[in-house]
């Protein structure tokens, strides 16, 4: 299988309050469109040739990823150590931390990826909580963690891209009709997303997922206080066998290691960001012995609480 590889470099326009536009046409049979707005991105890209091609595209660092191949076979993040494959007429989306992401196209294809600045849809997203962040894989190692199942294209969705890269709109008008279509775009993948079958991302049930989020907030607003399985399970309504599971499936750690994760990391950010004292932090997250919660605090970071707070006092001189 023959490959072409070639530098699919955006062009880095002045942004102003307008989109900017670019459209070119390339002799190697690649025709790439891309609306740049401040905050948004929308890049369509055409393979008419016979061949594999490897693009590497410029990302907004921060930023939702949406993908749809219209037609052949592409893989995203094809550089990193996770990728996503999609075929004709299948959409993913992807948490995006880096300036550039990896794609494979084969002959005779289309695709499109609409990046949304993180803090563009930040309000939506802490309204889906944990219906987002559970349809994503989450590993050490990933750069842009990856949705874990492809979805179709509806037909509204592929008639709200076709609209947005047919208007003929100008200027501020062309600003409005891009933002509000992208709107329309996000509400489509958000009710796709709310109404899929969880059963396909995990085995447990939708109201067992609920219950598990809930028991994580019970957790974080409790610092101070050791709370055990059993209490949890009751006051979110389930038993010890699916909270445990539950937790182990979601978030990747036991219940109590992730009690004890939370506890020393909110210790890490008030020894290195406030002035109270080890004691004073060991108590306010519920450890009454300052020996043990020294011993804790070092295991998980390799250094003690007084040796932090010594070390961030000398870097303020």
């Amino acid at each position: 299988m023959n490959f072409v590889a070639t530098s699919y470099n955006s062009i880095t326009p002045n942004l102003t309050s307008f989109p900017v536009v670019y459209r070119k046409k390339e002799s190697s049979g690649i025709y790439r469109h891309e609306i740049i707005l401040d905050k948004i991105k929308i890049v369509y890209i055409e393979n008419s040739s016979n061949q594999y091609i490897v693009l590497d595209v410029d990302c907004k660092e921060n930023s939702v990823v949406f993908y749809y191949q219209f037609s052949g076979n592409g893989t995203f993040g094809a550089g990193q150590n996770e990728s996503m494959t999609l075929a004709a007429n299948e959409q993913a989306y992807s948490l995006n931390t880096q300036k550039k992401d990896q794609i494979n196209l084969s002959s005779h294809s289309s695709c499109c990826l609409m990046q949304l600045k993180c803090e563009y849809i930040d309000d939506y997203l802490k309204e889906m909580d944990n219906r987002w962040f559970f349809h994503f894989s989450f590993h050490h190692y990933m750069t842009a963690p990856y949705h874990k199942h492809q979805l179709p294209i509806t037909p509204l969705m592929r008639d709200c891209l076709e609209e947005i890269f047919q208007s003929k709109r100008k200027g501020m008008f062309l600003k409005l009709h891009i933002e509000s279509l992208t709107l329309r775009l996000l509400l489509l993948q958000f009710e796709q997303m709310e109404n899929h079958d969880f059963s396909v991302f995990c085995s447990l049930k939708k109201a067992d997922v609920n219950k598990i989020y809930k028991a994580r907030k019970i957790i974080t607003s409790k610092l101070n206080q050791w709370i055990t399985v059993n209490e949890l399970a009751t006051l979110v309504g389930t038993n010890e066998y699916t909270l445990k599971k539950g937790f182990k499936e979601l978030f990747g750690v036991p219940v109590f290691e992730f009690i004890q994760n939370h506890k020393m990391e909110e210790a890490h950010k008030m020894l290195y960001n406030s002035e109270m004292n080890v004691s004073s932090i060991s108590d306010m997250i519920g450890y009454k012995n300052v020996t043990h919660f020294s011993a804790a605090f070092k295991r998980k970071f390799g250094f003690s609480p007084s040796e932090l707070k010594l070390s961030h006092l000398k870097n303020k001189k």
